[in-house]
């Protein structure tokens, strides 16, 4: 059996199909999750934050205009679950099973201290500016599905990385900075 569309799959979801609902979140089930991780990199709060963000996704799933993405409209919920879990919780959110992990996705060594380094830069953004780095650089949005996750213009998410860029060049300097562009997806931070 070939794999449905999204749309195929909102479609049987509107006739009252509850296994096509199933379908769709377990279709991007690895993609949300992947995105939580990255967002808190603490592998029991990111299915905390997964968790919490499909049972939101289920309620508000009626009100989701189809005419959009569905993985960009699940980004932004998983951003405000995560949001709210980190103002519960107020934890540390960095531990060293994540560094490791992490590590092994950039390529580096979990004890690499180049790799630590870019996460301790990357922590010192305002949490608007990571966001929008996360979401272009980490998930591979353009800046208008970004913004769309967002729930802010284009331009302002283009401000948003152009002011990254700066403040990371200013605390990493040109040596760091190029190491950092390199290691999260190179030409992707020339734009």
């Amino acid at each position: 059996m070939k794999e449905l569309s999204d749309h195929e799959l909102y479609q049987l979801i509107d006739q009252g199909r509850n296994e096509a609902f199933d379908a769709l979140l377990s279709k991007h089930y690895d993609t949300l999750y992947a995105f939580a991780f990255k967002y808190c990199r603490h592998q029991h709060d990111a299915e905390d934050i997964v968790q919490e963000a499909l049972l939101k996704i289920s309620r508000g799933f009626p009100q989701f205009d189809r005419r959009h993405l569905f993985t960009t409209w699940a980004y932004r919920i998983v951003i405000n679950t995560a949001k709210d879990l980190f103002k519960k919780e107020r934890q540390e959110r960095i531990g060293q099973q994540a560094y490791a992990a992490e590590a092994a996705t950039l390529g580096g060594e979990p004890d690499d201290p180049a790799v630590e380094g870019i996460w301790e830069l990357l922590d010192q953004l305002p949490k608007k500016l990571y966001d929008a780095v996360l979401l272009v650089y980490g998930q591979d949005l353009s800046h208008a599905e970004a913004a769309a996750a967002l729930g802010c213009a284009e331009t302002t998410v283009s401000w948003r990385l152009f002011e990254a860029r700066r403040k990371l060049a200013r605390r990493a300097g040109r040596v760091g900075l190029l190491l950092l562009l390199l290691l999260l997806g190179g030409s992707q931070w020339m734009r």
